[in-house]
C-alpha cells in the first residue's frame, strides 16, 4: 500500500528528516516532511511520537515544518509530550496558505521525488526535471512558451521583396534575397535595358 493511500493518522515522521538546536528551555525543531504526508497527518498526536527521543522533544518547543516538495511550510508549538504513548500534542503557530503557480496552457508540473524534483511537462510530454518548486517550474514554463512563440513567428518565411525594373519599356519583376538592401539610384538607372 502506498504512502497515498494510507490514513493520515497512520504516518508517522520520518526520523533522518530532523535537526535540533536548543536553547535554554525551548528548541526550535527542523522537520522536512515528505511530500505525500497531508497537514493532517503532521497534526495527528502520532505524527511525532516515534520522534520524541531523537528530537529530544519538551513542552513549548517549536517544530518548523518544511515539506520536501516546497508546497507547504509552518511551525507547531509542543504543547504535551507523552511518551509512554508515544504522542506529541501540537499546536499550529502558523502554516503558509498554498496557491499553486499558473502554468501557460499545456504546461504542468509534478513532484517526483526528493532527488529529482518537480517535473516539467508539456502536452504530457517531459522537458525538464530537477526543479526546487513548482514557481521554479511555472517561471521555465513561462520563458519556454515564450520562447517558443517567438520561434514560430520567427521560422515563418519572410516574404520576398519584389521591385519592377523596366525591360525593353515594359515592367518586369526583378526577385532579389529577403534582407537585402536597395540598389541606389544610380544602379536602378543603370538596370534599365533598352529604351
Amino acid at each position: 500500500m502506498s504512502e497515498a493511500h494510507v490514513e493520515p493518522s497512520a504516518l508517522r515522521c520520518p526520523t533522518k528528516n530532523i535537526s535540533n538546536t536548543r536553547t535554554r528551555e525551548t528548541a526550535r525543531v527542523i522537520a522536512t516532511i515528505p511530500a505525500s504526508h497531508p497537514i493532517e497527518a503532521v497534526l495527528s498526536p502520532n505524527y511525532f511520537g516515534n520522534a520524541i527521543d531523537v528530537m529530544d522533544l519538551r513542552v513549548r518547543d517549536i517544530i518548523e515544518l518544511e515539506w520536501e516538495d516546497d508546497t507547504k511550510f509552518g511551525e507547531l508549538s509542543i504543547r504535551s509530550v507523552e511518551k509512554s504513548v508515544q504522542q506529541v500534542v501540537t499546536a499550529v503557530r502558523f502554516l503558509n496558505e498554498y496557491e499553486p503557480p499558473e502554468f501557460p496552457e499545456g504546461w504542468s508540473a509534478a513532484f517526483r521525488s526528493a532527488s529529482v524534483g518537480w517535473v516539467l511537462t508539456f502536452n504530457g510530454n517531459e522537458v525538464e526535471a530537477n526543479f526546487r518548486t513548482s514557481e521554479e517550474a511555472a517561471t521555465r514554463a513561462s520563458s519556454l512558451d515564450r520562447q517558443k512563440i517567438i520561434t514560430a513567428s520567427i521560422g515563418r518565411a519572410k516574404p520576398t521583396r519584389v521591385r519592377t525594373v523596366e525591360i525593353d519599356g515594359e515592367a518586369a519583376p526583378e526577385r532579389r534575397k529577403p534582407g537585402r538592401p536597395a540598389k541606389a539610384p544610380v544602379e536602378a538607372e543603370a538596370m534599365k535595358v533598352g529604351g
